[in-house]
């Protein structure tokens, strides 16, 4: 079981760009042992809402959808 850090969240976000050994970690371990604390679910929320205040729509729909589709 492995509880993950914001960081780590937000690194493999990046997809493509994001670090190769980030992106091995989550290509070889199953989804049932990756966890999130509910304080990683509030930062995320968290620079969602300075997205929303910044005016960033676009990126704001995206985020959120990443958030509820993705990782919740």
């Amino acid at each position: 079981m492995y509880l993950l850090d914001t960081n780590v969240v937000s690194e493999y976000c990046k997809k493509a760009q994001a670090n190769p050994g980030v992106i091995a970690f989550f290509a070889q371990t199953p989804a049932d042992a990756l966890w999130l604390s509910v304080q990683v679910i509030g930062e995320i929320q968290a620079g969602i809402e300075k997205l929303r205040l910044a005016g960033s729509r676009t990126k704001v729909a995206a985020c959120q959808s990443w958030l509820q589709d993705d990782l919740l």
